[in-house]
């Protein structure tokens, strides 16, 4: 199904909505306002991105988390030997 960008004429909030071409959406905006939700053509923007809170990235949190897979490991592993010896 295609992605589209839509803009809250309210709010001014971005969102990328995927739907079929000919499905009608919900166009009631998170901020509350009913009716407002406007679709950009997709010509008029490249790519909406939306942080987390607290402005991290998605590539740092899959980083960290495979950080923290990798210690879990190495302790489980450590854990092992001593059971063994």
């Amino acid at each position: 199904m295609p992605k589209y960008a839509y803009r809250c004429s309210s709010c001014d909030e971005l969102y990328e909505i995927v739907h079929g071409m000919s499905e009608e959406i919900d166009n009631t905006c998170e901020c509350g306002e009913e009716e407002t939700l406007v679709r950009i053509p997709s010509s008029s923007f490249t790519f909406i991105s939306k942080r987390e809170k607290g402005g991290n990235k998605v590539g740092s949190v899959v980083s960290e988390s495979i950080q923290s897979a990798k210690q879990e490991l190495r302790e489980q592993k450590a854990e092992a030997k001593r059971e063994f010896e």
